[in-house]
């Protein structure tokens, strides 16, 4: 029984000892792996889809284009594209009454009806390239073109007779210039911090008419501008599936 006894601690320690000598040669072996190998999980796969956020104060969410919707997908590991489409309609009606005194006694009343509606279309597209694989955050670059569209008509009808109306039309197009840093916290939500440059040409058109009794008047502007400015610093949030 003796030698029973006095072989139990020695085989434990046989196990202890072997054990504790394959954790340093996988460590060992593990830091001398390529980063590729060693990399942080991720989704930059082909084939998946991404919808995109952007974390605004208080830690809210929003769309990440500043529309509806904001998607990505990918075709490589590196490379994917990504889409941003918003729009928006509205539309109003409503009765105006205003009332004056007149030397005190008389009081003048009028009505005017009103009537309001707009309509707006975003787009943007855009190609994006991601730097080789390394073990932290991985660094992206991108481009592609973006569209706008807007147009808000407005009229107004008086019981005296007197007409106005209103058109406006803007839309603008150009191109968009991402530069940006995506850290995966999870294989498949990321945070990313984003920067970049805007090529935007404007061209605006507004036109009026006002009617009272037989006179008629009329006025159109027209305005155009080529800008470039620094794209919105934006910090995102992307879901992966």
């Amino acid at each position: 029984m003796l030698p029973y006894r006095t072989g139990r601690p020695v085989l434990f320690l046989a196990v202890a000892g072997i054990l504790l000598i394959s954790s340093v040669t996988f460590a060992q072996n593990s830091d001398s792996l390529p980063p590729i190998e060693k990399k942080r999980p991720n989704s930059l796969k082909a084939g998946t889809w991404a919808l995109q956020f952007q974390i605004t104060q208080n830690f809210t969410l929003r769309d990440f284009h500043g529309m509806v919707l904001s998607t990505k997908r990918h075709y490589s590991t590196r490379k994917a594209i990504r889409a941003g489409v918003g729009f928006s309609a509205s539309a109003a009606d409503y009765n105006d009454r205003f009332e004056s005194f007149q030397n005190d006694t008389l009081m003048y009343s009028r009505y005017a009806y009103r009537e309001t509606n707009g309509q707006s279309f975003d787009l943007v597209v855009q190609y994006v390239v991601y730097a080789p694989e390394d073990t932290k955050a991985r660094f992206y670059f991108g481009f592609g073109p973006i569209g706008s569209f807007y147009r808000n008509k407005y009229n107004s009808t008086e019981d005296t007779g007197y007409r106005n109306s209103q058109t406006s039309v803007n839309w603008a197009v150009g191109l968009s210039g991402p530069v940006g840093v995506e850290w995966f916290a999870t294989e498949n939500i990321s945070l990313l911090a984003e920067y970049g440059l805007i090529l935007k040409y404007n061209w605006l058109s507004s036109t009026s008419r006002s009617t009272s009794g037989t006179n008629t008047n009329r006025s159109k502007t027209t305005r155009c501008s080529l800008d470039v400015n620094p794209a919105t610093v934006k910090f995102g949030l992307s879901v992966y599936f």
